[in-house]
């Protein structure tokens, strides 16, 4: 209906959708354990904790996560002795952020009033399928919340309506 004119080609007219997705995996996490000797009175740096050997460290998947639920499984880490810097990799491959999954939407209408005066309606929708994305775990292996997801990082699904005259 590209020919159409007057009150249908008002009405059929003038549209422009678009959208923006972002797709991303997760960073890697580091483990963290408290400060022992070395750290203390060496400036050592991070500590991070023992791996027990042949330990799931992760519980369930990213599917499954939800606050103030435990998605690292504690009986993994142990304290490193008082001269140890402790074996945990200082980020883990199997320690992951859950990754981003978003979709934001748009569509406007553009209505010519006069040859130099239109209208612009837009409509747009960001996180559309309001998609939550949870904080990272509690990642400190000495912390009683310890593997523990307690935040949000993304916004839920907000709309927003404009409409500007073009003179």
């Amino acid at each position: 209906m590209s020919n159409a004119s007057g009150l249908v080609g008002g009405l059929v007219g003038g549209w422009n959708a678009s959208g923006i997705n972002t797709f991303q995996s997760g960073f890697p996490d580091p483990i963290t354990a408290t400060a022992n000797l070395l750290a203390n009175l060496y400036g050592a740096g991070t500590i991070r904790p023992n791996v027990v050997a042949g330990c799931n460290k992760v519980i369930g998947g990213t599917a499954q996560i939800k606050a103030g639920q435990a998605v690292l499984n504690k009986a993994c880490f142990t304290a490193p002795g008082a001269t140890s810097f402790g074996n945990e990799p200082r980020v883990d491959g199997q320690i992951r952020s859950q990754g981003v999954d978003n979709w934001d939407f748009s569509i406007a209408k553009t209505t010519t009033i006069r040859e130099n005066v239109n209208l612009v309606f837009r409509a747009e929708a960001f996180n559309v399928t309001n998609r939550v994305q949870f904080g990272d775990p509690n990642l400190s292996s000495s912390s009683a919340v310890f593997g523990i997801v307690t935040t949000q990082v993304n916004s839920p699904r907000l709309f927003q309506f404009s409409l500007r005259a073009n003179y």
